[in-house]
């Protein structure tokens, strides 16, 4: 649980082992927190101190101090976000939490846990926006405008979230119509990406019952990175556009209506994306020299912000491309919602439907992230969703309370892909891959949770949900070869029919199938409160993610494309404080939970990833955050997570690259991943933060210093020793001036000052089946950032 967690990018260092891993001493951070007071002459002299801001949630579907939810939460309101300009999920830093932009989707881990890249995934960390459930990769984002507050959930959530929260959740609570009227434009400019960026809302009443607000935002980026294979252009641009429109309606005294329309259009122009580790490419003897490094390539394989990655349209029938960039992504978004809220003598009835158009498409991907033409793809991935959620609650502060509720809903989701294969440096090899997978789902629960306040001081809670997941399922595969007859093609293609083919890549196959999964997820909570500002908890609860379908696989092993549920008994206990006056506190949690039939995805090496169950894995930690206001102007605080996240039992999962290459020919590589660590798993993560206020003139100055931190972690679930991400810690700054009334404010941010280069995903297997291991594909996070902020309310 954290009170006001540091707004610091998450980042890391040299993905390869550097010497630049370290986690910066406790004396550096102690120092740099304690030089603050004195570089503007406060010191002991200031007025004694105001109590912390309390943080409101609202976790368990009621309005509640952060202080007094037995859960472990991390919140962030609007200003959080504002003051670093933070843009999407990637820049957001949390102890124990992992998120980032993988190869194929979005990755967000809790704990360690979460969905690998694979389309046929539901999130594990679900997103939760203004109640509604999104459930696929890439919606966290669609969210982050105008926000009023986000809360990251971790640990099981069986209860009142549910739908496959199986790890954690996030709810996003975007702004509400007020009753006064209100504005604000909000611009900034970050130097090194020349990213220009423009927020503004107007909100106010149209009469005393009818109340309306409309946000708008824009994002422009030229990119942090040099494609040198194509002209020196920076990359990734980005071009953003999101509205939202939304009313609130007082119908009568008790029944409020919310109606809101919010639209997003996401363009991507080249990728953050580069080759490392490929020294062993050049000792390749039967490809020549055809993926040299050396030859003619600009390309340096270095971790650094240089990548080479372009496609030329002749060598490519099978993809109408856009121009040669290395990659393209649009993502466009319509949903909309209508939320009834009665107040029937102090019971709360909720009622909330919602619908939506999540529509992802890459029109080409340089799938080798080379110069050489090798790989290219495009893909599509369109996910429709109609849901319905009622909820009521029974009015607070009675010895017993209690909530019910039924949720329903409805999706459609389509993916396919397109491919382009060449193998041979001066002959037009071009097999043809064409694949598509079309899934319907409808899932229901009921659920509900009863308090029963046994003394003052103790507190029981039991609580469950009831679902059921239907699923049904096409997915198909066609794959052409089109090499003259002759041509020696190296494994793993298999022999076609004899004539003008010489070779088909994958068989082709059609998967029809349709499953049923459901389950009780318990839950029950003690809380006791030996004191005023005190509060101990101790839960435990039952999770459940619902089976599916690999919808990547290009291959069926074992005649089926199916994976089970997972499920998890999770543990926690707690501690919650206020101490001095509501001037500091102190909380800790300590968890354990028990996995079974884990969804895992590893990457083959070769082309795409292989989808199981592992059979047991185990997360387990302590979780310690405080904050403490020194003085009027001076606020500490800091975050510190120990977690141990292993398989408990994982026999015959899939070999990472190195093995795979290490197995001769025809030989079946599997391996033992018992007591390794999980993906996304640092044993130490933390962060810790000051911030000082102090009089400039007639104006009010601030500075804020943020320092978030991280041991080692694997970015693949494979074990592969070249994709591990070293230590690193990263500093933030933030100098910002506003008058006394708070009408506008000019503010300078640096992130990452220390400029270190880091990755979030590092994978194997650039030249597809040709040589996997031999070279890696590195994410790279953004370096530096100096960004101008100016605002003003209105």
């Amino acid at each position: 649980m954290s009170i006001r967690i540091c707004p610091t990018a998450r980042s890391t260092d040299h993905p390869n082992g550097g010497k630049g891993g370290k986690i910066m001493s406790r004396k550096l951070i102690t120092g740099l927190l304690a030089t603050l007071p004195v570089l503007y002459g406060i010191g002991p002299q200031v007025a004694v101190a105001q109590e912390l801001e309390t943080i409101v949630v609202t976790a368990q579907k009621r309005t509640q101090s952060l202080q007094d939810v037995p859960l472990s939460v991390s919140a962030f309101s609007a200003k959080v976000l504002e003051d670093y300009g933070m843009q999407n999920f990637d820049d957001i830093a949390i102890p124990g939490v992992h998120i980032g932009t993988g190869a194929r989707n979005e990755s967000l881990f809790v704990r360690g846990v979460g969905s690998g890249a694979n389309w046929g995934f539901e999130q594990s960390v679900p997103v939760y926006i203004d109640g509604t459930y999104y459930g696929r990769a890439r919606a966290e984002n669609m969210g982050f405008m105008d926000v009023e507050r986000i809360e990251v959930l971790k640990g099981p959530q069986p209860t009142f979230f549910g739908q496959n929260a199986i790890a954690g959740a996030v709810s996003i609570t975007t702004a509400r119509p007020t009753k006064e009227l209100f504005g604000y434009v909000d611009a900034a400019y970050e130097v090194n990406s020349r990213e220009k960026t423009l927020s503004a809302a107007i909100s106010g009443p149209f009469s005393e019952a009818l109340r309306a607000r409309a946000a708008f935002k824009s994002r422009d980026a030229e990119g942090w990175m040099t494609d040198v294979a194509l002209n020196n252009t920076r990359v990734p641009q980005r071009k953003d556009q999101s509205v939202r429109l939304s009313a609130e309606l007082d119908i009568s005294k008790d029944l409020k209506a919310y109606v809101k329309y919010e639209n997003s259009d996401e363009k991507q122009y080249g990728r953050n994306r580069q080759i490392i580790n490929c020294g062993l490419v050049n000792k390749t003897p039967d490809i020549g020299n055809y993926l040299d490094r050396t030859a003619n390539s600009p390309e340096d394989c270095q971790f650094n912000k240089t990548q080479a990655s372009s496609i030329a349209q002749a060598l490519h029938p099978m993809i109408p491309l856009e121009g040669n960039w290395g990659y393209i992504s649009k993502l466009k978004y319509d949903g909309g919602q209508i939320a009834l809220d009665w107040d029937l003598n102090g019971y709360k009835l909720s009622s909330v439907t919602s619908s939506y158009k999540l529509d992802f498409r890459i029109p080409q991907n340089d799938v080798d992230g080379s110069t050489k033409e090798i790989s290219v793809i495009n893909s599509t991935d369109i996910n429709k969703q109609v849901s319905q959620e009622f909820r009521i609650l029974s009015p607070q502060g009675k010895t017993f309370e209690w909530i019910a509720g039924a949720y329903f809903d409805h999706g459609d989701l389509n993916t396919s892909g397109n491919g382009d294969l060449y193998i041979l440096g001066n002959i037009p090899v071009a097999p043809a891959l064409f694949q598509s997978a079309q899934q319907t789902s409808r899932s229901w629960s009921i659920f509900g949770e009863a308090s029963f306040k046994i003394s003052d001081q103790v507190t029981a809670k039991l609580g469950g949900r009831q679902s059921e997941v239907k699923k049904s399922t096409v997915i198909g595969l066609i794959s052409q070869q089109l090499v003259p007859v002759g041509v020696l093609v190296p494994a793993p293609f298999i022999p076609g029919p004899p004539g003008t083919a010489c070779c088909v890549l994958f068989p082709p196959f059609k998967y029809v199938a349709s499953r049923s999964d459901s389950s009780f997820q318990p839950a029950a909570t003690l809380e006791y409160r030996p004191a005023k500002d005190v509060m101990t908890y101790a839960s435990w609860k039952k999770g459940f993610k619902a089976g599916g379908y690999d919808q990547d696989s290009l291959t069926m092993p074992g005649g089926t494309l199916a994976f089970n549920p997972e499920t998890v008994n999770a543990y926690e206990a707690g501690y919650r404080s206020r101490m001095m006056g509501g001037k500091a506190t102190l909380n800790a949690t300590a968890f354990r939970s028990d996995y079974k039939d884990l969804q895992v995805s590893v990457f083959s090496g070769s082309i795409g990833f292989n989808t199981t169950n592992a059979a047991k894995s185990r997360t387990q930690g302590l979780e310690l955050d405080g904050a403490l206001a020194v003085s009027n102007n001076l606020t500490l605080k800091g975050a510190l997570t120990f977690l141990d996240a292993k398989y408990q039992s994982f026999p015959g999962a899939s070999c990472n690259p190195i093995q795979t290459l290490a197995t001769p020919a025809g030989g079946n590589c599997t391996q033992n991943l018992s007591g390794k660590t999980l993906q996304f798993a640092p044993e130490w993560s933390g962060n810790v933060g000051a911030t000082l206020k102090f009089p400039v003139g007639n104006l009010k100055g601030s500075t804020q210093v943020d320092v978030f931190f991280t041991a080692k972690y694997n970015t693949s679930n494979g074990q592969d020793p070249n994709t591990v991400q070293e230590g690193f810690s990263k500093i933030d700054m933030r100098f910002a001036l506003s008058p006394a009334s708070g009408n506008w404010e000019v503010a300078l941010v640096g992130r990452n000052l220390t400029n270190k280069y880091t990755s979030h995903w590092i994978e194997s297997g650039v030249f597809g089946p040709l040589v996997p291991g031999l070279a890696y594909q590195a994410f790279l996070d953004r370096p530096r950032q100096i960004e101008v902020q100016a605002k003003y309310n209105f």
